[in-house]
């Protein structure tokens, strides 16, 4: 007949050694929660994540991290199961003789099993976060989960994510391309690649790495948003402009996302001015401004023309975008 504070004894043992795996286990959890905070400042630092993004994720992961640690645990729940396991004990050594072998083994089995099942619930891995989507999304549109640069034609082209947006047909996928040192011609762009999503696995379906140009010296569009105004499904408005030999011409884009894939508009011009170009005052500047209205979804709008010119700009949706039909030349009034 075996003492019972041994029975007990040993009892306790099993349940530690359990204990010692759901710590272990709980580790291997810190550690994951460590690595995802390292991935979180990488992409901060690499301009994916704006500061107000970085720090909602951060506190996000490390509100996971104030469970009351293992040991601490431990420590209360031994203390809490002592007495009942002594009383056990005493309880098994007092039937000992109307027992079997089995019998006796079967409280510590079962003992085991439930604080086995404590630990995988306690390790289980948390739902990923909206950055290791982007990071996950960007790795299957090209090959890289954080921002990256390769050499094009000689010059360097640098590709970064910007963020996921819900099509009503499913996720895409929005990245800047920019030519570093680029010329006055060269454009970067906002690329849009289509995805599938399953589960934690991302596939692309449709991709568009220049989808929406910029306006010169290798610089994606940097004033931009999605709209419904135009068009029955969302779409990029994109505005921008460049300057040659003291004129300053700007202009517009509407990029409609569609499920077969990205549709551009024509340029639509919203400004000139050739003040930059005049000398010693030899003559007035001319300056013109145009502002989009009588927006007719998936049909048409109008540019109305004000400064040096009055008129109004028609512009009309033909072949599945937008076109303009009057043919004003802006700086017809600029050359008298």
């Amino acid at each position: 007949m075996r003492d019972p504070a041994a029975r007990c004894l040993s009892l306790d043992f099993q349940v530690g050694s359990s204990n010692i795996r759901s710590f272990s286990g709980a580790v291997k959890v810190q550690e994951g929660r460590l690595n995802r905070l390292e991935r979180l400042q990488k992409l901060r630092d690499a301009g994916v994540l704006d500061d107000p993004e970085f720090q909602s994720e951060k506190k996000r992961i490390l509100a996971e991290g104030e469970q009351e640690s293992p040991p601490r645990k431990w420590l209360k729940y031994a203390a809490f199961t002592a007495p009942i396991l002594a009383g056990i004990a005493v309880t098994i050594w007092a039937t000992e003789g109307a027992e079997t072998p089995k019998m006796r083994s079967a409280p510590m089995q079962a003992v085991a099993k439930t604080n086995s099942a404590a630990t995988v619930t306690a390790a289980a891995v948390p739902t990923r976060s909206e950055a290791d989507r982007l990071a996950e999304a960007f790795e299957a549109a090209t090959g890289h989960r954080s921002p990256f640069g390769q050499m094009e034609d000689g010059e360097l082209v640098t590709t970064n994510p910007i963020r996921i947006i819900q099509l009503p047909f499913g996720p895409a996928l929005l990245t800047k391309r920019e030519i570093k040192d680029g010329c006055h011609a060269c454009t970067g762009a906002i690329g849009i690649y289509y995805l599938r999503e399953q589960g934690d696995r991302m596939a692309v379906t449709g991709r568009w790495p220049k989808a929406v140009e910029g306006w010169g010296w290798g610089a994606p569009p940097t004033n931009w948003h999605l709209t419904d105004a135009f068009t029955t499904y969302p779409a990029i408005y994109a505005s921008g402009g460049f300057t040659g030999q003291g004129v300053t011409e700007s202009s517009a884009t509407v990029t409609e996302l569609r499920p077969h894939g990205p549709i551009t508009s024509d340029f639509i011009a919203t400004g000139y001015t050739d003040e930059g170009s005049i000398v010693d005052n030899e003559r007035p500047a001319c300056s013109i401004s145009g502002s989009i209205s009588n927006i007719r979804k998936d049909r048409s709008f109008d540019v109305i023309i004000t400064g040096s010119m009055r008129a109004i700009d028609h512009y009309q949706k033909r072949g599945g975008k937008f076109v303009g039909t009057s043919r004003i030349d802006w700086d017809l009034p600029c050359r008298s």
